[in-house]
């Protein structure tokens, strides 16, 4: 009786050497498809780069309301805080208005705009204390406006939640 055979050892040997090649085939296949991809992006980004144009002249150069102008305005009174889920979130109104009053309290032109001028006053070193007592702290109302406050009478010290440690004062 002769033994029926499913296939000599080369043919295994064969089969299995094809799988490894279809294998590779296809993982060569993978990496060409994304060499190309990489090679299309590349020629998108080589493109003329966006830069928005600032107006030329003489006239002085005017910045964003970026993060760093709104958390100054908020640290010393122009702005309220902000939220946790808006964040920054402001009109452009409230914005203005909050470097107009900045602007004023400065004695600077109050235009709104962030100009040369309003940039360097922010940039200078100065006290942590506000220009502008914070709603919450001193005014009953969130409705009264800071032109309003100021003919109100208001408290001429900012409490800075530090205490004196030691209540009896030796003299030595």
């Amino acid at each position: 009786m002769a033994m029926a055979s499913f296939g000599s050892r080369r043919d295994v040997s064969e089969n299995r050497a094809n799988q490894g090649r279809s294998k590779l085939t296809g993982m060569i296949c993978i990496a060409r498809i994304v060499l190309i991809v990489m090679a299309y992006c590349c020629t998108i980004v080589q493109g003329k780069p966006f830069v928005p144009s600032r107006s030329s002249g003489n006239q002085p150069k005017t910045w964003d309301f970026d993060d760093n102008v709104q958390n100054y305005l908020m640290e010393f009174g122009y702005l309220p805080k902000s939220n946790i889920e808006t964040g920054n979130l402001r009109t452009m109104e409230q914005l203005q208005e909050a470097v107009r009053l900045f602007q004023n309290f400065a004695n600077l032109d109050p235009t709104g705009k962030i100009d040369q001028d309003t940039l360097e006053l922010m940039r200078m070193p100065r006290c942590g204390a506000p220009d502008l007592p914070s709603s919450r702290d001193f005014m009953p109302s969130n409705s009264l406006s800071p032109i309003q406050f100021q003919h109100r009478r208001h408290r001429r010290f900012v409490i800075q939640g530090q205490k004196w440690e030691h209540p009896i004062v030796t003299w030595r």
